[in-house]
């Protein structure tokens, strides 16, 4: 009897490590799963961090862009700022001058007078600054000559040579 006692519990034993073996096989699976899956997760999240990057990247570089139109449009703003506080300030001998003719590129004798009218026209508003002599002479720009100063304005946008005081223009 002892002997049937102890083969049942041998066949029990041998039944629970079977069981346990199992366990333990079905955890290692799990492990390795779990170990998978960190590994795909690890190579999204540093997926995520790059595309991250770039979008700092592009959004810095943007910034910069945006900033850089926006300090341009401030200087052409105060040009023109200045021009109408010239204009108040001169009061009756600005409401009395002849506003220059448009200007459209042609060589003729007519239009190479353009410039020395505009000197005339900066010398009676008291107009001494080069940007706001360089913007308002822009300003009365047509045809080729608009063309060229449009040409001009996006090439200095990209880097290209600025126009900087009258003599230059």
């Amino acid at each position: 009897m002892q002997t049937r006692g102890r083969a049942r519990k041998v066949s029990h034993l041998r039944e629970m490590l079977i069981a346990l073996e199992n366990r333990v096989v079905n955890l290692e699976e799990s492990v390795g799963n779990m170990k998978e899956m960190l590994e795909l997760v690890e190579g999204r999240t540093d997926g995520f961090d790059s595309m991250e990057e770039q979008l700092k990247d592009f959004r810095d570089e943007n910034l910069e862009d945006m900033m850089l139109a926006i300090k341009k449009e401030i200087e052409e703003l105060n040009g023109e700022l200045m021009i109408y506080k010239a204009t108040l300030s001169n009061g009756m001998l600005s409401s009395r001058l002849k506003q220059p003719e448009k200007f459209n590129g042609a060589r003729s004798a007519r239009d190479v007078d353009f410039f020395w009218e505009m000197e005339q026209y900066f010398r009676a508003m008291g107009i001494e600054d080069d940007a706001i002599k360089v913007n308002t002479t822009s300003i009365y720009f047509t045809d080729v000559a608009l063309l060229w100063w449009s040409c001009r304005s996006i090439n200095e946008k990209h880097g290209g040579n600025v126009i900087e005081t009258w003599e230059e223009f």
